[in-house]
């Protein structure tokens, strides 16, 4: 799977679809389109809506509102990724054979302080994992998506 049949096949095809299995090339493509997102909105907004909160008495006018909308509409975009990015965690568990309650699992003992590192080396690694060849209790291997 290429990067942009990853991303459709994500956020399209399989946004909210917690059943079946997602192969390496789809979880690890769709990993980076997401964060890099994350890193630019953090570099380009929150210098700008950080000083425009520490130095309030500039009158912005139409850019700072224009920042303002953009900064709102970037971060609910990348807050609306959580359930497709829980739907691919869990597909690529699948894919391992594992069950989604292993990721769960992972999720909560990620909020133990000091365990919560271990639960994150454990989900890279299940998920650089690769998947069981053939078919699991989960499906079938993730056929390809030809356009």
């Amino acid at each position: 799977m290429r990067f942009t049949q990853s991303i459709h096949a994500v956020l399209i095809q399989k946004f909210a679809t917690f059943h079946g299995r997602a192969s390496r090339s789809e979880y690890w493509w769709f990993q980076a389109f997401y964060w890099p997102s994350i890193l630019i909105y953090f570099i380009i907004f929150s210098p700008i809506l950080l000083s425009r909160e520490l130095a309030a008495e500039i009158d912005w006018g139409v850019f700072g509102e224009l920042i303002t909308s953009l900064s709102i509409i970037w971060a609910g975009l990348l807050i609306g990724m959580f359930i497709p990015l829980t739907a691919l965690q869990v597909r690529r568990f699948h894919d391992c054979n594992l069950s989604a309650w292993w990721f769960v699992a992972a999720f909560l003992i990620g909020y133990i302080p000091y365990l919560g590192f271990l639960s994150i080396g454990a989900v890279l690694v299940i998920s650089a994992l690769k998947g069981t060849d053939g078919s699991n209790k989960y499906g079938t291997e993730t056929a390809q998506i030809r356009q």
